[in-house]
């Protein structure tokens, strides 16, 4: 099933926003986990797929979809009952029950900023999703190093072998 969404000029200018380094150290590790979580393991196991894989992550399209669809999931999980996960924690540590209120969601437990995390992933996730892209570009890039390298070193072990 493929879902299309229409994005207005002035919706997309609201992505293009610059980040700071700050922001960027705040929101990557989210967005690593969230991409990690839907990108298939094989599309960065050849150098060849890098290159796909720099080029999804770069597109506009993508990234809008991306950026909703996380918001969205984040929306919804931010509104979810702690009771289940705090009942499993205190299999762990039984003093949690007491620390947390059970009919608390996670939008409570999270804060004042627990408000503004989808928008921020809305915001921040197509740069974010552009640096990786071009982290997959320079990964691709040092392939044939990599290569080459690990190649030394087989050697390097293997003539340590041969003359022990």
């Amino acid at each position: 099933m493929f879902v299309q969404i229409k994005v207005s000029e002035d919706e997309l200018k609201e992505f293009q926003q610059p980040l700071s380094k700050e922001d960027i150290m705040r929101i990557l590790p989210m967005t690593v986990a969230a991409l990690a979580a839907i990108t298939p393991l094989p599309a960065v196991a050849q150098d060849s797929e890098l290159s796909g894989a720099a080029e999804v992550l770069n597109d506009p399209a993508t990234q809008q979809v991306a950026a909703v669809t996380l918001s969205t999931l984040l929306e919804a999980l931010l509104d979810i009952p702690v009771a289940p996960l705090v009942e499993a924690m205190a299999k762990v540590d039984p003093d949690i029950s007491d620390e947390v209120d059970q009919d608390a969601t996670l939008r409570e437990l999270a804060g004042t900023d627990a408000d503004d995390m989808p928008a921020m992933v809305r915001e921040e996730l197509p740069q974010a999703m552009t640096m990786m892209g071009d982290m997959a570009e320079g990964l691709e890039a040092m392939l044939p190093a990599l290569r080459e390298m690990a190649e030394q070193i087989e050697q390097s072990v293997e003539q340590a072998r041969v003359n022990s």
